[in-house]
């Protein structure tokens, strides 16, 4: 079946973005901390984007596609200042290239409309170019336990997806796979799992990034994110190994929390940290955060229990933070070799 809906993509601040999509807004897909965990329209299978918003927790302040900045050209009044930024850049980055990939690999949803016939296939554009696609809702295997997973149907849950992208001399490339267990729909994300490359098809990123997230938001008193990355997260932090999670609870009384927290492998980057093992978590509206940090680099940096200003990036009277859990904010552990490869029942070549 060949839908022939090409769909265009638009410029969001000089980064382009599906014209389908619009809804979703520039700002939820490309800027930090701005959540772009928005409705998807109609029948849909993958969410358009997944971004929590974290915005209490500083960005850094390099331009994440501009030019990479010298390490010796960075100053940061503090140690603690240079975690602030360093955290940020990474729990930004990996939502920020989540959300690329996420945002064009949707737009397969204005295709589905036989939901009996497991092969789909159509075409988007992207900065100018049409990029042709397949998708084979078929159940596989994606977790190697021997079993294949997925209903073989797009509109039954749970979903199996792998889906290609094809040059332009009809040469596949991998780009997505995954297993939906709820699917989007205009209230919410749903739930599962995907393993994307979004750089095989946006522009402004690294073709080597690969990222294996998960997420749940089919509680809406407790939404989070779960990734696995390798490769840079943005032009001034290449990082080798990532492990990346993001909660946001609502408790008693409305307060909302939120948990950020990363292990991280540093390749290269502007901030002198080799690894990175990081625990923030603020209420909303507290302007504080309760850190726990364990860098190593120049210097190394360990920090248990610190009351930090978001706004300064700088430890504040421990009493400010009296009100914010202390609990369960162990660091990730390390990602483990092939936390992001491509499952072995997704083939290099679609089958049909």
């Amino acid at each position: 079946m060949l839908r022939g809906r090409n769909k265009l993509i638009q410029r969001c601040g000089g980064i382009p973005a599906l014209g389908v999509l619009a809804a979703i807004g520039c700002q939820g897909l490309l800027l930090p901390g701005v959540p772009s965990d928005e409705p998807t329209p109609g029948a849909s299978v993958l969410p358009s984007g997944l971004t929590l918003d974290i915005s209490e927790f500083p960005d850094d302040d390099v331009a994440p596609d501009t030019a990479k900045s010298a390490a010796e050209d960075r100053v940061f009044p503090s140690e603690h200042a240079r975690v602030c930024h360093a955290a940020g850049a990474i729990l930004h980055g990996f939502h920020r290239l989540l959300d690329r990939g996420l945002l064009l690999a949707a737009a397969i949803n204005d295709d589905l409309v036989a939901p009996t016939n497991p092969h789909l296939e159509g075409s988007f554009e992207v900065s100018d170019r049409v990029v042709q696609y397949k998708a084979d809702f078929s159940a596989f295997d994606i977790d190697g336990d021997g079993t294949a997973d997925g209903s073989g149907q797009f509109d039954t849950e749970p979903v199996a997806i792998r889906l290609w992208v094809l040059a332009d001399d009809g040469t596949p490339s991998r780009w997505l796979c995954g297993l939906i267990t709820t699917r989007a729909t205009p209230d919410n994300a749903g739930a599962g799992q995907v393993f994307l490359q979004p750089g095989v098809v946006h522009p402004l990123v690294n073709p080597d990034f690969k990222v294996h997230a998960q997420w749940d938001r089919t509680n809406p008193m407790h939404k989070w994110n779960e990734a696995y990355t390798v490769g840079r997260l943005r032009v001034n932090v290449d990082a080798s190994a990532g492990h990346h999670r993001v909660d946001v609870e609502t408790l008693a009384e409305n307060t909302v929390q939120k948990t950020v927290r990363s292990t991280t492998t540093i390749a290269d980057s502007d901030f002198l940290f080799s690894e990175l093992r990081y625990a923030g978590r603020t209420n909303r509206g507290s302007r504080v955060a309760l850190v726990n940090t364990e860098a190593l680099g120049t210097p190394n940096v360990l920090v248990t229990g610190l009351c930090v200003s978001l706004e300064q990036c700088e430890p504040v009277p421990g009493d400010q933070c009296g009100s914010i859990d202390p609990s369960n904010m162990d660091f990730l552990p390390a990602s483990s070799g092939g936390a992001t490869d491509w499952p072995a029942d997704f083939p290099d070549n679609p089958t049909f």
